[in-house]
């Protein structure tokens, strides 16, 4: 019985391609946040402070993980390896080897390991991009208008918010952007459970950005408002944008490769 569930919710999704079901979407939420727990104390251990200049050095690692699946999704890599759940597990591991790397190399030399680790991260990603191909450049626009409507929206100074919050915000809003483009225009299906949910019960993206846009703000001001430590608030708005963008923007490169 053990064997069927984990073939039917696990085994199957991973080798057909089918998406995510409630069952593995839950499972892999709670390992999300356990992971992200012992990541978080691992960062703390090393002393390294979550912040903008962290975030900054650690976003060329967000592409390059976005890149990677993208490579698998049009198959340019085939392998197993660079699907959920494992894809995480592979761009984590690429990741903190790279940031111990920097952070001993920063040490001996007496200079931040931001630069170096950002360097790292930015050739590994620049030339897994060279890998991609681009068929469809007015997707990329449609896509690209989109998110300069709600980054002119949301980065106004009429609103007041932190960097750190506007950036989550807007992520999540790109994320939902590309997933507008793909599956509204080009034939794409969405595979992810609440999204489907949302989209089927409002019958219009509208509500879904909205809605998408209003966990995210909820979310945000329960951070800001329930935790006193700095460095954890800045690290689950640091994860709120990887989410948001690491999905974004490969959507985003899945949309561009559509022949």
């Amino acid at each position: 019985m053990l064997t069927d569930w984990l073939e039917r919710y696990f085994v199957a999704p991973i080798l057909t391609g089918s998406g995510y079901n409630l069952v593995n979407t839950t499972v892999y939420a709670l390992l999300l946040i356990l992971f992200s727990y012992v990541v978080f104390r691992a960062i703390r251990k090393l002393g390294i402070e979550i912040d903008s200049g962290f975030a900054m050095s650690l976003f060329p690692y967000i592409a390059m993980a976005s890149i990677l699946r993208s490579l698998n999704d049009i198959g340019v890599f085939s392998t197993w390896f660079l699907v959920t759940p494992f894809f995480y597990v592979y761009a984590f591991v690429i990741t903190f080897i790279l940031l111990m790397f920097s952070l001993a190399i920063s040490k001996k030399m007496g200079f931040s390991f931001h630069s170096l680790f950002f360097a790292f991260g930015f050739i590994i990603s620049g030339a897994l991009f060279t890998q991609l191909r681009f068929h469809n450049l007015f997707a990329v626009g449609q896509i690209l208008a989109l998110d300069a409507f709600f980054f002119a929206l949301i980065f106004l100074p009429v609103w007041k918010a932190g960097l750190g919050n506007k950036s989550a915000v807007f992520s999540q809003l790109f994320d939902a952007s590309s997933t507008f483009v793909a599956v509204t225009f080009y034939g794409f299906t969405e595979q992810h459970v609440l999204p489907n949910i949302i989209s089927n019960l409002a019958g219009t993206w509208v509500i879904f950005f909205v809605a998408k846009a209003a966990v995210v703000l909820l979310f945000l001001w329960a951070v800001d408002s329930g935790i006193e430590d700095r460095n954890l608030r800045n690290f689950l708005k640091l994860l709120v944008f990887m989410l948001g963008f690491g999905q974004g923007f490969r959507d985003l490169l899945m949309v561009a490769a559509f022949a």
